[in-house]
């Protein structure tokens, strides 16, 4: 009897010596993806020092949105995607190149020039006129070039030309299929 409890007590001992290991194992690789996980979110993850200046409202609806220059704004409005630059001396050359020379250096002087880009894939966005859609700080806008009109219109670049204004502080798209979108810079 006294074996018979021995080999009995043996039993549970080495079931639970092999419990112990397998936790341990579950518990070592647990460990291993979370630091894995930490050190690809800080070395790819996004920049949480930046600091947001942008905001976008849609009805009764904010989101911010996260970028360190204040001249420029970027947003998701239902399913398209915003992207918007003030045009300055210091950004010309680099947007000029993008948009294949169509920015005029000379309006500056006069006018306050914004780069327009939106993208989705159900709407045909080259089918609106920014033109009449489009406000700055509350003026209207003055003209609407088209420069990029790809995949059917899913995908559009363009030039809004507005009055000069000091320290733009608000752009708004009215007339959407998303509704309308006020992008705060």
């Amino acid at each position: 009897m006294f074996q018979r409890a021995t080999l009995c007590r043996g039993k549970y001992f080495f079931a639970a010596e092999i419990y112990m290991k397998r936790t341990t194992v579950i518990l070592a690789a647990a460990i291993i993806l979370l630091i894995g996980g930490a050190v690809f979110v800080s070395k790819y993850g996004q920049d949480s020092t930046k600091v947001s200046v942008n905001t976008l409202v849609v009805g009764d609806k904010t989101a911010a949105t996260r970028e360190e220059n204040k001249n420029s704004a970027s947003a998701t409005v239902g399913y398209i995607d915003f992207d918007s630059t003030i045009v300055t001396e210091q950004n010309l050359n680099e947007l000029n190149a993008e948009l294949y020379g169509k920015l005029d250096k000379s309006a500056l002087g006069s006018s306050t020039l914004i780069v327009l880009v939106m993208n989705n894939h159900r709407e045909d966005l080259s089918a609106f006129n920014y033109k009449e859609l489009a406000t700055l700080d509350g003026a209207a806008a003055q003209d609407w070039q088209q420069v990029s009109e790809r995949m059917g219109g899913h995908h559009v670049t363009g030039i809004l030309t507005f009055p000069k204004t000091e320290n733009p502080r608000s752009l708004t798209i009215k007339g959407l299929p998303v509704g309308d979108a006020i992008l705060t810079f």
